[in-house]
């Protein structure tokens, strides 16, 4: 089976994406190193860590919807950090943890601006 899965993304004069968040989206991210996971199941083998993102549809979609906006900003250092404080009840982090997204293709974001975006 086949899906494609489109979204439209809005942008202001300066090319920074716009979008909201459905007051329904809700993602919870959760992150355990090797050590407490080992500690928790003493008979298990040394283990890897985990970032666990679990989310409902409309979470998920945002989350990809922001991945999709920066990776097509052609806005030097533009980036977005989520956490609990963004969107009211939209990404709870335990209040422990931000997701940071950013491109690292600086020199492909430069050529963009000198090719006229």
């Amino acid at each position: 089976m086949k899906r494609d899965v489109t979204f439209t993304i809005e942008w202001n004069s300066s090319g920074i994406p716009l979008s909201g968040v459905s007051p329904t989206a809700h993602v919870q991210l959760d992150v355990a190193d090797a050590a407490t996971k080992y500690k928790d199941g003493h008979d298990l083998p040394p283990q890897i860590g985990t970032i666990s993102l679990r989310g409902n549809r409309e979470g998920l979609l945002a989350i990809a919807e922001r991945l999709v906006a920066v990776a097509y900003t052609d806005v030097e250092t533009y980036h977005e950090h989520l956490d609990d404080s963004v969107h009211g009840d939209f990404l709870d982090t335990n209040g422990e943890w931000e997701i940071l997204i950013e491109r690292s293709d600086v020199r492909a974001i430069r050529r963009a601006i000198q090719d006229g975006g």
